[in-house]
């Protein structure tokens, strides 16, 4: 291995391991901030149903969300949010009653001359290894409720290594080999790719999510 490939390597090790240490503070943060908005919603929604403003089964007059926070805190992000395909890494996820909650960090996944050119701005080897380059320059994180339990996770990562072509897992079911059940595979916790995941979001919730594997 050359030696600016180590060195590269080096630093990333160190990049991961501060932002580790700055997630792990976060991470409870942002799913105490979920849980809150939550509760607000429940409780701005029964204020309109004893209003008169919505009844069951009827036109809701919308409530709105909590707004995503600044630059370096955490947001719970807009009910219109809608995204066919964004890059994140998944910081964590919790479980509140039966609804599901992501906490993501949004960045670009680059490849081609998007990924040659990032990789020079950042002082590193240009073209970049097996062509692709992660931007990650906003250190926000976003709490994104997830639309429900069936949601498909098309994986690649499997116990034995990698299925190219690619297989699904319930949302529910890969939620539960995330949080450490080695009963559920066909991978376990360990197996997982720690390379992000492209998320589809629909009205603010996150509809499908597949795992972006990397050699």
């Amino acid at each position: 291995m050359r030696a600016n490939e180590v060195a590269r390597l080096q630093r990333d090790v160190n990049s991961l391991q501060e932002r580790a240490a700055t997630l792990e503070t976060s991470l409870s943060a942002a799913l105490e901030a979920a849980k809150q908005a939550e509760e607000a919603l429940a409780r701005a929604q029964a204020a309109t149903t004893t209003a008169g403003g919505t009844s069951a089964g009827g036109s809701q007059t919308s409530t709105g969300t909590a707004s995503e926070g600044g630059a370096g805190g955490t947001g719970i992000v807009s009910s219109t949010l809608n995204l066919s395909r964004q890059f994140a890494f998944i910081v964590g996820v919790q479980k509140f009653g039966t609804r599901y909650y992501v906490v993501a960090d949004f960045a670009q996944f680059l490849t081609g001359d998007a990924a040659a050119r990032a990789a020079a701005e950042a002082g590193e080897e240009s073209p970049p290894p097996n062509d692709y380059f992660i931007k990650n320059e906003n250190p926000l994180l976003r709490v994104i409720p997830v639309q429900g339990p069936t949601v498909r996770v098309k994986m690649y990562s499997e116990h034995e290594g990698v299925d190219t072509d690619g297989y699904y897992l319930s949302f529910d079911r890969w939620y539960r080999i995330y949080s450490g059940d080695r009963t559920v595979g066909p991978i376990t916790r360990d197996d997982m790719s720690t390379d992000g995941y492209w998320l589809t979001i629909r009205s603010g919730k996150i509809t499908a999510m597949e795992e972006q594997w990397v050699p």
